[in-house]
């Protein structure tokens, strides 16, 4: 894909597009026709149809959005379903990811879909919250990415054209973000969803698993700071999250999609020259990346980041105390 191919669709799909960007695109026939093949590839033109729209451009994306907008519609029915089953048996749940962003971030179930449904529920009520599943028609299995089989299990069943498939989570917490317990992620939530700083970290920790190649993921980030960035507590978030973590993520989705955010937030985060000068090595050759990962250097590094971040001024001005 051409440079400036990308970046015409990147600036189209940000949480908050150029009108002007999109009206060029929308009467430009032969780049608009680069972009929707690129979108396609990407699978993404949902959500191109969507902000093209209201220039009447792209109609032939329009069935691809429906088709979004459609499944989603039954998935969120299921899912108020299975919370009405899961809460008859006093079990509470939080939902995750794309269930929570089609409408939250969003605001139009058409502009993002999801293969399945992420839920979090208190690891004392992982066999009660089976049980609902099961009489509910689901098959449960345990996950298939052996690393993560002491966090969550997989329900599914068949629908008409539709196979529902549940990820129920009972911990949220990976190397990445560091020093949350499980209880604080309860009691900072808001009713059915993760409190916004949470929701923030566990973005950035599913974009660093997918090695920052997450599209869905990185607009998700987009649209979520679009809303949230203003009232979102930096601090917090810095002080539980690995400072490269921080930097990496926010910094791929700023120069992919403007997103916005406090200017000190990457100037505190900033790892050493070194993991800098690794991280853009490994964007080119995957391999060296998996080698640096397991190394000594890359702990020495990532704990030099984490000094460095420690003497730096916090994000709100004010300095740290020594």
């Amino acid at each position: 894909m051409k440079t400036f191919v990308r970046d015409s669709l990147f600036k189209a799909i940000a949480a908050a597009p150029s009108p002007l960007h999109l009206y060029g695109l929308a009467q430009d026939p032969r780049q608009l026709k680069k972009v929707v093949l690129a979108a396609q590839d990407l699978g993404i033109s949902h959500l191109l149809f969507a902000k093209l729209r209201p220039f009447k451009a792209v109609l032939e994306l329009e069935s691809a959005y429906y088709s979004v907008q459609f499944r989603n519609h039954f998935f969120m029915a299921e899912l108020q379903s299975m919370l009405k089953g899961l809460s008859d048996r006093a079990i509470e749940a939080i939902i995750l990811k794309g269930a929570q962003f089609c409408t939250d971030l969003y605001l139009n179930p058409g502009m993002r879909n999801f293969n399945d449904i992420d839920l979090l529920i208190q690891k004392k009520d992982v066999e009660s919250s089976k049980e609902v599943f099961t009489d509910a028609g689901y098959s449960v299995s345990a996950s298939k990415l052996t690393r993560r089989e002491d966090i969550h299990y997989i329900a599914s069943k068949p629908g008409s054209g539709i196979k529902y498939i549940f990820e129920v989570h009972w911990s949220l917490l990976s190397e990445d973000v560091k020093f949350i317990s499980t209880q604080e992620i309860w009691e900072k939530r808001r009713g059915s969803y993760l409190c916004p700083e949470h929701n923030l970290l566990y973005l950035l920790a599913h974009l660093n698993r997918h090695n920052y190649h997450c599209l869905k993921t990185l607009c998700d980030i987009d649209h979520f700071l679009d809303r949230y960035q203003e009232s979102l507590d930096w601090e917090y978030i810095s002080r539980f999250c690995k400072p490269r973590l921080v930097y990496y993520g926010l910094r791929k989705a700023r120069d992919m999609f403007g997103a916005s955010f406090p200017k000190k937030v990457l100037e505190r985060t900033s790892p050493p020259l070194l993991d800098r000068l690794a991280f853009y090595v490994n964007r080119k050759m995957p391999y060296f990346g998996k080698i640096y990962n397991k190394s000594m250097l890359y702990s020495l590094t990532d704990f030099a980041g984490y000094l460095t971040y420690r003497s730096r001024i916090n994000i709100n001005g004010n300095k740290e105390h020594h």
